[in-house]
């Protein structure tokens, strides 16, 4: 129950924050729960119990809950575990419509997206500075 509320707590205020603030604060915000030293993997069904947690937070959330900021505070909620997972965005055309889509990976492996959704967007190769997400 408690990451739940977590969740519910931290899906608006990252939209809010990202928002105000921009995706490098709040990344940099969200990296504080990281456990110095500590570094492993969680089992699959940990991984999938907390990111059930997240999208039912996300379907009652009281402000819009996109990939990003799932990704975000499922993110947070992981290295606050001790599993460092990288977010990754990846591009794709939709009718001549540029689309952006976010998710998180460890070791290469998306964690809170189908690898079949993930192979329809082209992945930045390598992550990319959060910098390049400045706004100009």
């Amino acid at each position: 129950a408690a990451v739940l509320a977590q969740s519910w707590l931290l899906l608006p205020l990252c939209w809010l924050g990202l928002g105000r603030f921009g995706l490098v604060a709040v990344h940099r915000a969200a990296q504080g729960g990281t456990r110095a030293g500590l570094r492993q993997a969680l089992d699959a069904a940990r991984i999938t119990e907390l990111r059930s947690l997240v999208d039912i937070a996300a379907r009652h959330s009281p402000a819009p809950a996109t990939c990003l900021t799932r990704s975000l505070v499922l993110g947070w909620l992981l290295r606050r575990r001790g599993m460092p997972a990288q977010l990754r965005i990846g591009v794709r055309f939709v009718d001549q419509q540029l689309c952006a889509h976010a998710w998180l990976e460890y070791d290469g492996v998306p964690l809170n997206e189908q690898q079949a959704v993930v192979a329809q967007y082209s992945a930045f190769d390598r992550a990319l500075p959060l910098r390049a997400f400045r706004a100009a």
